[in-house]
């Protein structure tokens, strides 16, 4: 039985071998031209890629269970911001005061998940673009009044997830919740398969994890600081985030991704950030670089999208 086509992206194993190898490129030309002979500086070049990688990448992989439905919740970076803002002004307390700073931050978290689930689900999209937005800039504003000022931060647990080893703590981090996401990942979706789940059931099953990372993503940006910043992360990591996404080939347009295309596209986001900083690009055209690679890979997948009919599975008891 066929049904109505669906999109397919061409070349995705490809796609991923040319963006891992542009990863790995990328610093290395960047670095290449130091007068320091190149064996000796990896260990700093790897350092720097995987710790530039860590935040981006928690942030894309709660971008990653939001993919799937066909959108992007970048509301998710205002709750980073804010939540490191939280937690960082709590780490000034030492070590429980963290743990005080990220169970707050998880409060806070909670209704901004709701809402945003809510209007996704039942609003109209450009309400929900609209929203979105408005909670970046919203959760923005509230940093300033949280952390008025740089807080310097030098509580046991926020010092050890941001020691600077070969392999970064945070990085360590990251990937670990890349492992939770993939073993939760099945379990969601057997919980959504009957395709009747209310916005209630969404919320809790995709929405609420989501927006939890994001707070843990705002753990590991104080952690690499050491700081409670006032500038937050919401302008600096909403182009960077989209660039994690898009960059390993996920697709919006076919509601298509996998954790390799975010642990990919993240390692991607690092590399690229780190080449911008190794090559002394400015603040100002920093963005700009990285909105073109955004675009471009946007483009790239349109143009790799083919539609091919969709087969249904035969009822149960039939031959196959």
């Amino acid at each position: 039985m066929v049904t109505a086509p669906i999109l397919v992206r061409r070349g995705q194993p490809a796609w991923l071998l040319i963006v891992a190898g542009a990863a790995v490129a990328l610093p290395l030309a960047a670095f290449g031209r130091h007068a320091t002979p190149l064996p000796e500086l990896m260990p700093a070049i790897v350092g720097d890629v995987l710790a530039s990688a860590a935040v981006p990448g928690v942030i894309a992989l709660s971008q990653y269970m939001l993919v799937r439905t066909g959108r992007m919740e970048l509301s998710v970076v205002g709750v980073a911001s804010l939540s490191s803002a939280v937690i960082g002004v709590n780490s000034a307390h030492g070590t429980a005061g963290t743990l005080v700073g990220l169970l707050g931050a998880a409060l806070l978290a909670l209704p901004f998940a709701l809402v945003s689930a809510f209007l996704a689900i039942k609003a109209d999209i450009g309400y929900a673009m609209v929203a979105a937005v408005a909670v970046v800039l919203g959760a923005e504003q509230l940093v300033t009044e949280v952390a008025p000022e740089t807080v310097n931060v030098d509580a046991g647990l926020v010092t050890v997830l941001g020691a600077g080893t070969y392999v970064p703590v945070a990085f360590l981090v990251a990937a670990a919740l890349f492992a939770g996401v993939a073993w939760c990942a099945p379990r969601q979706q057997a919980a959504l398969a009957t395709g009747t789940a209310g916005w209630v059931r969404i919320a809790f099953v995709l929405y609420v994890p989501a927006f939890l990372l994001a707070v843990l993503a705002g753990l590991l940006y104080t952690a690499r600081v050491q700081a409670a910043t006032p500038q937050g992360l919401g302008e600096k990591f909403v182009l960077i985030c989209v660039l994690a996404v898009v960059a390993g080939g996920a697709s919006l347009k076919a509601h298509r991704a996998s954790l390799a295309d975010v642990a990919v596209g993240s390692l991607f986001a690092g590399s690229f950030t780190t080449f911008l900083y190794a090559e002394g690009v400015s603040a100002s055209r920093f963005n700009v670089y990285v909105a073109v690679a955004c675009i471009a890979f946007i483009l790239l997948d349109c143009l790799r999208l083919r539609r091919v009919p969709a087969v249904a599975a035969p009822p149960v008891g039939a031959p196959a």
